[in-house]
């Protein structure tokens, strides 16, 4: 690995070489080291070795991949800031840790993306068995000094509201790529999927009934060893209806295994692979374009976030909601409640008329 200044750093003397992760190319491999990677060769028997190797591969699948994403991004940029400045990144000094967060906070890093910084920070050290530096009082000040002058009110997407929906839905081309979308739209917002949750939906994780269908999430953010979740879609009367959104992409697109949501070609070709994740934002974006809605309001967070200040406004209470979304945390949820119930009671109804 070289430094921004060009040269080749090296190991430092006494320090020993952690396992390599297989099939984790050598300028990552620290970002997916765990406790069990960073034991040095020499402290095993030799009959160990593959065994504690295939451990530490289980070990780097315990966070979510978007997680190991950043925290592999943290960590790298932390290094690079480290390296430049003639600082260690591993054990890493308070005190450069806080000016790192300053240097950030100057490059006009949001308060949550710092968190991440000093997470990507704390995760390499804990996995060193070293004292974290992000608890020392130095850095804990600075972070709380930036949140104090800059806020900590997340920016958050919009919800799609359903006349927003049903806008989107009219304008959809009819050809086969407008089917799929109108399916994607629909139960997207009917299940409160998540982007990465839609993609990874096949034709056998969706079951058949009377009122709707039952699609199962088989792993999530919130369900990391892949426990797998029900969720009831429920039919709807009119041209809303998820349920017969989804079997009439399925019917036209010829798909009775394997992903449901694949890519359409411009000559109505229907591929094998799922969509990806940005592929539903992607959608989403520019069946809003086609109505006149703002596109950087909207991503794919849109769909679930919709539907969870919908059941709001609907009176649906906190379990209710929680048990689609499949919320970690009830705060999350206690803002969508509140910006689908903003102005059902005016406290002040009748006092002030004339």
């Amino acid at each position: 690995m070289r430094s921004r200044r060009g040269g080749k750093r090296g190991r430092r003397r006494g320090e020993r070489d952690p396992l390599p992760l297989r099939g984790v190319p050598r300028r990552h491999a620290c970002a997916h080291m765990t406790a069990l990677v960073r034991v040095a060769p020499a402290t095993l028997p030799a009959g160990l070795a593959g065994d504690v190797q295939r451990a530490a591969e289980h070990a780097a699948h315990a966070r979510a991949p978007n997680t190991r994403r950043a925290y592999a991004r943290a960590w790298e940029r932390w290094t690079a800031y480290a390296h430049e400045h003639g600082a260690r990144e591993l054990p890493a000094a308070p005190l450069v840790v806080a000016a790192y967060l300053a240097h950030l906070d100057a490059e006009g890093l949001s308060p949550a993306s710092l968190d991440v910084a000093l997470a990507a920070i704390a995760d390499q050290h804990r996995a060193a068995r070293l004292p974290l530096p992000t608890n020392d009082p130095a850095v804990r000040d600075v972070r709380a000094g930036i949140r104090a002058r800059r806020g900590t009110r997340p920016r958050s997407k919009a919800a799609l509201s359903p006349a927003e929906l049903h806008e989107m839905i009219d304008a959809l081309p009819p050809d086969l790529g407008g089917v799929r979308d109108r399916a994607l739209l629909l139960v997207g917002f009917g299940a409160a999927l998540r982007r990465s949750e839609l993609v990874a939906l096949l034709v056998e994780h969706v079951a058949w009934h009377a009122r709707g269908v039952a699609v199962l999430v088989a792993r999530s953010k919130s369900d990391q060893e892949g426990a797998g979740f029900e969720i009831p879609v429920h039919a709807a009367p009119g041209p809303l209806c998820p349920v017969a959104a989804l079997r009439a992409w399925l019917d036209a697109a010829a798909i009775t295994s394997g992903p449901i949501f694949r890519a359409v070609d411009r000559w109505g070709r229907v591929g094998r692979a799922a969509l990806s994740a940005c592929a539903v934002a992607k959608v989403i974006k520019r069946a809003a374009a086609r109505v006149g809605l703002d596109v950087h309001e909207l991503a794919g967070h849109s769909l679930r976030a919709g539907f969870a200040t919908t059941a709001a406004s609907q009176g649906a209470n906190l379990a209710e909601i929680g048990r689609i979304t499949r919320h970690a945390s009830e705060g999350m949820l206690r803002r969508y409640i509140r910006a689908g119930t903003l102005f059902e009671r005016d406290p002040l109804r009748g006092v002030l008329v004339r």
